[in-house]
């Protein structure tokens, strides 16, 4: 102890980043170590559940540390964040191509029912699905499960409309668009107004 004493001023300045680099590694040797667990559960999820049929897009999400709370639960903001990563990573899968410089996608409703708590522990999936497409907007609906007991979290739905970036309004889905999500969800969309 008394050793430690003597370099205490160095072990103080450094010690926010050396606690950096530590949960830094340790995250990135968790989401190593994840990788073969989490592509299991997708192969295991989308054969044993009938309900995931409904739900194509499926996307592993991982609890980082600062989304629990002082209960050790995640926070309820933090679904949202969720859902907006498996939001972007559904229209990319689906909609490749896309000039995202030219266009965008704003939300311009989102509602969520919380359905049970997810700790810090949990496995959870992001299920995405589109339920409506209008003519400049589409309607997705998703889910937060946990990926060990197929349990449902969290349910959101939400409104999107594309958005030309450069003439600063809504526009038209495009014809490609309406054609990739009716192929990939395996349902003929018809745009309503």
């Amino acid at each position: 102890m008394r050793n430690f004493q003597k370099f205490r001023p160095f072990f103080g300045s450094m010690k926010n980043k050396f606690l950096i680099y530590v949960f830094t590694s340790l995250n990135f040797l968790y989401l190593c170590s994840q990788k073969r667990f989490y592509e299991n559960v997708i192969r295991k999820t989308m054969e044993n559940s009938e309900q995931i049929t409904e739900f194509r897009h499926v996307l592993p999400l991982q609890i980082r540390w600062n989304d629990t709370d002082k209960f050790g639960h995640v926070n309820n903001g933090v679904f949202f964040e969720f859902y907006d990563t498996a939001k972007t990573d559904y229209m990319t899968t689906v909609c490749p191509g896309v000039d995202w410089e030219q266009v965008g996608i704003v939300v311009v409703h989102i509602e969520a029912d919380f359905v049970a708590e997810v700790k810090s522990g949990h496995h959870i999936l992001a299920r995405t699905r589109t339920s409506h497409i209008g003519r400049t907007s589409i309607r997705l609906e998703q889910e937060i499960i946990d990926s060990d007991t197929q349990q449902v979290k969290c349910r959101c739905t939400s409104v999107m409309v594309l958005y030309d970036l450069h003439e600063h309004q809504t526009v038209p889905l495009p014809d490609e668009w309406v054609k990739s999500i009716s192929e990939f969800e395996g349902v003929e969309f018809k745009r309503t107004n």
